[in-house]
């Protein structure tokens, strides 16, 4: 039997001519219809109701926590109530106030008109509250984004006293409640609400003070940095889920909106006039204190996790493999960039905001409030490169003080009241690179390769976190990671021979050493461009001063790089001990060539300075707020004369003796003005001591000049005198009461003498170690030493023992120079004729 399908057009067809079915249908239609409507109705209903419920539920939010713990004390309160008797009737209170005030009824009214007197109080202590942060919110933050403005509502200090009258308000309503039911009142419930009640006023006293500090944005840093750090620790190994790549991922999200806010707090008090003075400065010292916190805890966290937001690293077209190249030769398109992990995303974002506000003070000119700025940028690089981050920290380095050193060479003028700032501004500057090598210094004395290396022998790299239980440079802990990712694909493929701990062990403390020296280079390499590049820049934008101050810290720098050598080379020779592994590619420390580069940064600074001296030249008496420039420069240049010297360096002597020469005159008659009104013989002592400086150097002219047969080195320095002299010989009866001045014995040691006799105490050294003769006779008793110069044989220490000379270099000039000058003869240099004797030896001498 075949079923026939009826159509709904054949059942119009059909049926289309009765009205009852046009009648039924417009009757299911309308039920239909009605079914429809109510549907609609229900739904919206519901939608409206589950909004409601949302509302409540954000309007309720924070309040569940104060209600029930306001139930749970109001039932603490009754049951305490219920055994009051009990508690009477102790021993310890039961004759006391306390025992007398429970065992007394409480009148109902009183207490009914106690809790709703705190209920109402409370209640406008928070009214009060909120109007506050609403005004504050309206003025001050009304134009920022949402951040900012939460950040009020996250206050610590203000969320806690809001749920503290929260708690106390929920407590005395229930309580009011209870009472309101019959229940008597509780006796304990009183004392308990007047203390919390007088806290609450209290510190809503405090809290009222605090309201007026609102506006500064700078006081919710705290708040902000705690937030961060929270993030921060959850990416380390330490963290919850840490090697999870979603949660890594919402770690950096939640810390980047932190720090954006951050950076927003920075921009808003940067444009208060009223912060620039303390609490600006102060945001950007917390920034960068929490940067070195960050750079701490970012050691902890993995090199591949998805903290580290990625930036592309393009590539170059001719250093590319010939696949690639062919793929975007076919397609014209260009090379596909790989992605990098950014590792310094968060110290950049932070740093920013300070360069930014650095940079807005050099537009204005304003040293003074650029030098409160970076004040702490000292501490920041040393910590920076402390925790083994040399180059991120030269790249900052390079960054800041682009900015700083551009605009000082630049064209624009200094205003008088700013050019002690300025001058501090850029000592600041000119120790930034040296802090980061005193930092990476310090790593390096820290370290204990012995510790290390017991350590590491020691450790189950099976582990998660092993690979960060060690403070080393983060190419390091890579490599840690490595090795602790093939230690657990060895137990999970059940490797029949493993990896053991002394492979380890070798791989790190090899690998270790490849990175002290790939910073060791980027740091020196930084030290010898850096402080040449911008003494110069300074020098030729006339910053004369700006300029000996960034040579000034070359110099300091150069004297503690030595010693720095020599802990890195014990350090280099302890992690290579008895390695059992051949490696491919070593580190290549060629010790004695550091020791080269060092001497000549230290030459290029100290020549740097003393090209400075003419433009420093002061006679006049230097202003006691400013530093002595032009004296430290004389005083340096000093002694690399006599460096130079001692070393037979004939060029750099040259180089340098004019110029120290003229800066010595400019000295004594800056100092002499100054000692006028002094006791005589302190005057006579202090003004002489620059000349005698400058005799004592001429005459280790003619002493090496003698010892290294060099007779150019006296040449130069006889020169210089004749030419001076020449020119003004009324200076030399100056020379000569100067002279006898010193020669006259006195009881006491003048300013400068312990540095004169570092110089002779080394000449006497080096002479003595001369070889001797081996017959000897006539007054001598000791052996004297060969050598082609009379002079030398003739002031050379008689004893090993005791290498003191009977003669120093300032008698050797005024005997070899100064009483053989023309115009001398009349003069009375203080001379006695022992020690012409022993200076001229066999000669004949005219001491008139």
């Amino acid at each position: 039997m075949r079923r026939k399908l009826i159509s709904k057009s054949y059942l119009f067809s059909r049926l289309g001519t009765s009205r009852y079915f046009w009648r039924a249908r417009h009757k299911i239609a309308k039920i239909n219809f009605r079914r429809l409507r109510t549907s609609l109705v229900l739904k919206n209903t519901t939608a409206t109701a589950k909004t409601e419920v949302q509302y409540w539920q954000a309007m309720s939010k924070g309040s569940t926590a104060p209600i029930v713990l306001a139930v749970v004390v109001a039932l603490a309160l009754y049951a305490l109530e219920r055994n009051i008797a009990v508690i009477a009737d102790l021993g310890l209170i039961q004759n006391t106030f306390i025992g007398r005030y429970l065992s007394r009824g409480l009148d109902q009214n009183t207490y009914v008109q106690l809790l709703t007197a705190i209920a109402s109080v409370t209640g406008v202590f928070l009214g009060l509250y909120f109007t506050a942060v609403s005004t504050v919110i309206s003025n001050t933050y009304s134009s920022v984004s949402g951040n900012v403005r939460e950040l009020l509502l996250k206050d610590k200090i203000g969320n806690n006293y809001v749920k503290l009258v929260s708690f106390l308000t929920a407590l005395s309503v229930i309580l009011l409640s209870v009472s309101v039911a019959g229940v008597a009142p509780l006796h304990i419930a009183v004392p308990l609400l007047a203390v919390v009640s007088c806290l609450a006023i209290f510190a809503f006293v405090n809290l009222g003070k605090r309201a007026f500090f609102l506006s500064d944005p700078t006081l919710f840093f705290n708040t902000l940095s705690s937030e961060l750090l929270k993030w921060v620790r959850q990416a380390t190994h330490r963290g919850h889920h840490w090697r999870n790549s979603n949660f890594q991922e919402h770690y950096r999200r939640q810390a980047l909106k932190s720090v954006t806010t951050v950076a927003t707090l920075a921009e808003i008090s940067s444009e208060k006039p009223e912060l620039q003075g303390q609490a600006h400065p102060e945001l950007l010292r917390k920034m960068l204190l929490l940067v070195n916190v960050y750079q701490e805890e970012k050691l902890s966290i993995p090199s591949t996790s998805n903290w580290f937001s990625k930036k592309a690293q393009h590539k170059q077209w001719y250093l590319t493999e010939s696949t690639e190249l062919e793929s975007a030769t076919q397609t014209y398109t260009s090379l596909k960039p790989n992605e990098m992990p950014d590792t310094t995303w968060l110290e950049d974002a932070m740093l920013d905001v300070i360069f930014k506000a650095n940079k807005a003070d050099l537009e204005q000119g304003n040293y003074q409030a650029l030098y409160n700025k970076i004040l702490s940028l000292d501490d920041f690089f040393k910590e920076t490169s402390n925790k083994w981050l040399s180059e991120s920290g030269i790249e900052w380095q390079t960054k800041l003080s682009k900015d700083i050193v551009s605009q000082l060479a630049s064209d624009a003028e200094i205003d008088e009241q700013q050019e002690q700032y300025s001058l501090a501004v850029a000592d600041i500057v000119a120790s930034l690179p040296m802090s980061l090598e005193l930092g990476f210094a310090k790593a390096v004395g820290e370290l204990n390769a012995d510790k290390l290396r017991t350590d590491l022998l020691n450790t189950n790299w099976l582990k998660n976190s092993s690979p960060y239980g060690f403070k080393l440079p983060p190419n390091t802990i890579k490599t840690l990671e490595k090795m602790h990712e093939g230690f657990v694909f060895e137990k999970l493929a059940n490797a029949s021979h493993r990896t053991q701990n002394w492979y380890v062990t070798e791989l790190i403390l090899h690998d270790l050493d490849m990175a002290l020296y790939g910073q060791w280079q980027a740091l020196i390499s930084m030290l010898e461009t850096w402080y040449k590049d911008a003494g110069v820049a300074l020098s030729k934008a006339k910053k004369y001063k700006h300029s000996a101050i960034i040579y000034s810290r070359a110099i300091e720098q150069a004297w503690k790089l030595d010693s720095h050598i020599e802990t890195l080379k014990e350090l280099s020779k302890k992690l290579g001990e008895d390695s059992k592994i051949n490696f491919e590619k070593n580190a290549e420390w060629n010790w004695e060539k550091e020791h080269d580069r060092v001497t000549k940064f230290r030459d290029m600074a100290i020549e740097g300075q003393s090209k400075l001296i003419p433009k420093l030249w002061n006679t006049e008496k230097p202003d006691p707020e400013m530093p002595d420039l032009f004296g430290g420069a004389v005083h340096f240049t000093g002694e690399a004369c006599y460096r130079s010297l001692e070393a037979g360096d004939a060029e750099k002597f040259k180089a340098l003796f004019r110029t120290y020469f003229f800066g010595i005159i400019g000295i004594f008659d800056s100092v002499r003005p100054q000692v006028l009104d002094w006791e005589q013989a302190s005057a006579i002592s202090w003004m002489s001591e620059p000349i005698l400086d400058l005799f004592d150097i001429s005459g280790y002219a003619y002493v090496f000049a003698e010892y290294h047969d060099m007779p150019e080195i006296w040449n130069e320095c006889k020169t210089v005198w004749d030419t001076y002299i020449e020119e003004l010989p009324a200076q030399l009866p100056i020379y000569a009461t100067i002279s006898k001045y010193h020669q006259t014995p006195r009881m006491m040691i003048t300013p400068r003498a312990t540095l004169r006799s570092r110089w002779q105490i080394a000449l006497g050294k080096l002479l003595s170690d001369l070889h001797k003769q081996t017959n000897s006779s006539g007054y001598y008793s000791q052996p004297r030493v060969e050598h082609s110069s009379e002079l030398i044989r003739n002031i050379a220490p008689l004893s090993d023992s005791v290498p003191s000379m009977f003669v120093d270099a300032i008698d050797i000039f005024t005997v070899k120079y100064l009483i053989t000058l023309q115009a001398s003869n009349e003069l009375d240099f203080g001379m006695i004729e022992d020690k012409i004797s022993n200076i001229n030896g066999s000669e004949e001498v005219d001491n008139e």
